[in-house]
């Protein structure tokens, strides 16, 4: 090989060299630009929420108040069996804390919020579902269907929690005893939020 055609073959290796690293920049420089937005958007959610969402996670932050969930959190009734209020309260709760860790006291709301991504041909309708509750060592509430819970699917508004105290809640929920085949291999999901306001 003469030494022209190998000065040619070491500037075509070089121009290949560069064209390969044009990508990897241009990928880096993407991923950067990705991560500034994730960073902003998350920002954004800290400063602008004040609610919380249970969703698999053992403790969260609402503001002055600290809910922590014990095993699971992400109600889910799937290819569930139809049972009778017995069967239905003697069922494992779905269990969570709320301590308020402020210096006055605070208000807070307890409310389902349903997943949307669920077709609706595939999704239990709210009239099949029964639910009862425990508040702090009281008594279950009487079963009523979630149905009566209206749009908002609200359980408790406007409680009140004092400052340094903490108050557990036991959530249960069933396939109502008359549901026929039609319900067989549909599905209900919802999460357990609690929202929280200040208060003097």
């Amino acid at each position: 090989m003469s030494k022209k055609q190998s000065k040619r073959k070491v500037v075509e290796t070089k121009q290949i060299k560069q064209k390969v690293k044009l990508p990897k920049e241009l990928i880096i420089f993407g991923v950067a630009i990705l991560v500034m937005i994730i960073g902003v958007t998350g920002a954004s959610m800290a400063i602008f929420s004040h609610s919380v969402t249970s969703n698999q996670t053992d403790t969260v932050q609402a503001g002055t108040l600290t809910i922590a969930f014990t095993d699971r959190n992400l109600i889910n009734l799937s290819n569930a069996y139809p049972m009778t209020d017995a069967q239905g309260t003697a069922t494992t709760p779905y269990s969570f804390t709320i301590t308020n860790n402020g210096t006055l006291k605070a208000k807070y709301n307890i409310y389902l919020e349903e997943d949307t991504s669920i077709a609706a041909a595939k999704k239990l309708d709210k009239t099949l579902i029964k639910f009862s509750y425990q508040k702090a060592s009281g008594s279950y509430s009487t079963p009523a269907l979630l149905s009566t819970l209206g749009s908002s699917l609200t359980v408790e508004q406007n409680q009140t929690l004092n400052s340094g105290a903490s108050i557990t809640y036991n959530f249960k929920f069933w396939l109502i005893n008359t549901a026929t085949n039609a319900a067989q291999g549909k599905t209900y999901k919802a999460k357990i939020v609690v929202d929280s306001v200040p208060t003097t």
